[in-house]
Parts: structure tokens; sequence; C-alpha cells
């Protein structure tokens, strides 16, 4: 199991604002793009789509048997 931290300065200098987010939406963006890239980085191949539960918690539309769980203050994503 591995764990990261991002302050949300990291998140905005890698991928940027979307105005037309909420700051919360924005977050939750910002960590499903830093999770993507974890997998990029160490080189796992599978489509990545991201949907969420009806409770909210998100999941791997197509491998749903490999789980994560997303966390966030106002200025930290884990």
């Amino acid at each position: 199991m591995e764990f990261f931290i991002y302050h949300i300065d990291k998140a905005k200098e890698c991928f940027g604002i979307d105005l037309s987010l909420t700051h919360p939406k924005q977050i939750s963006k910002w960590a499903k793009q830093f999770l993507i890239d974890i997998i990029k980085q160490k080189g796992l191949v599978f489509n990545t789509a991201i949907e969420c539960t009806i409770e909210g918690k998100p999941f791997f539309v197509f491998n749903p048997n490999l789980h994560f769980s997303i966390s966030h203050t106002k200025e930290y994503i884990a």
C-alpha cells in the first residue's frame, strides 16, 4: 500500500485551474488527475475511467477490484 500527499499549489502547477468548478469539485478533479499520473508513472496499463458510487466513493469502472481512496482538505490531497 502506498500513500501520496500533495498540496493544492502543486496541483495548480501540474494541471491548472478549471474556473467552471467549485473549489471542492476542483480538488476532486485534481485528485483523480494525480491518481492517473501515478498509475502511468508506475507503468500500469488499463482503462482508468473513474466513476462514483451513489455514496460518492470513486472506483475504476473497468477494474473494480483495484481499490483506492481519495481524501482532501481545502489545501491537501491524499
